[in-house]
């Protein structure tokens, strides 16, 4: 917002030097806070976002993508739907000794379909009021029913992997028409994330197979 953007839009207002200066003044400070609200976002996302570059194991990606500080966030419903058609997450998971049963906030969805019907209009995060018939699915094991939601697509290659979706039980919190920047760049990276602990977990189960028999060596 540039100076003489603000000097257009109090044009006409007033001829009083001191007045406009005072409303530019006010104009300008309101700028220059929203500036920095949005410093420490920006901040706070790329902290989750390192956390989430360092880690290759797919139960501690799920774990920390599910567990966001609360203190730094306040989401207060955090959900993870994933397709996996061949069962190869939950496999994954299961072989580290993970039992899929406490984990309610993780969802698995065999067919594209289920995911794609959240995102018939684009695939880009989706922010607006809870609706049950359409969130209900999404948030299972729900505390309290959100009051809004956010919806951020997992996608790689042009093609839906998943979905990460953020609940609050302020109606307010995530409305339709307000810039989802920082969401979008935080799906990008949790997309590629869990890619690349998908792969890393691939790469392992290929090493402990026996390519003769197809036996897996593991001890």
């Amino acid at each position: 917002m540039s100076a003489s953007y603000m000097l257009e839009r109090i044009g006409g207002m007033t001829k009083d030097p001191v007045s406009e200066n005072k409303i530019l003044r006010h104009r300008l400070d309101e700028f220059i806070a929203e500036a920095r609200k949005n410093e420490r976002k920006m901040r706070r996302f790329q902290s989750l976002e390192l956390k989430l570059i360092g880690l290759s194991s797919v139960h501690d990606l799920i774990n920390a993508v599910l567990s966001p500080d609360y203190a730094t966030f306040r989401w207060d419903e955090v959900t993870l739907l994933l397709l996996d058609p061949e069962y190869e997450i939950q496999r994954a998971l299961e072989e580290e000794g993970v039992d899929l049963r406490e984990m309610p906030h993780l969802m698995f969805a065999s067919d594209s379909d289920d995911l794609s019907a959240h995102y018939q209009m684009s695939l880009f995060p989706t922010l607006g009021p809870y609706r049950a018939r359409q969130h209900a699915n999404l948030f299972p094991a729900r505390r309290r029913t959100p009051g809004s939601v956010a919806l951020l697509p997992l996608v790689r290659q042009g093609k839906l992997i998943g979905s990460l979706n953020v609940g609050s039980y302020n109606a307010e919190r995530f409305v339709r028409g307000v810039r989802t920047d920082f969401f979008e760049h935080l799906s990008a990276i949790v997309s590629i994330c869990l890619e690349n602990a998908v792969n890393i977990e691939r790469l392992k189960r290929q090493g402990l197979t026996d390519t003769l028999t197809a036996i897996n060596n593991r001890r």
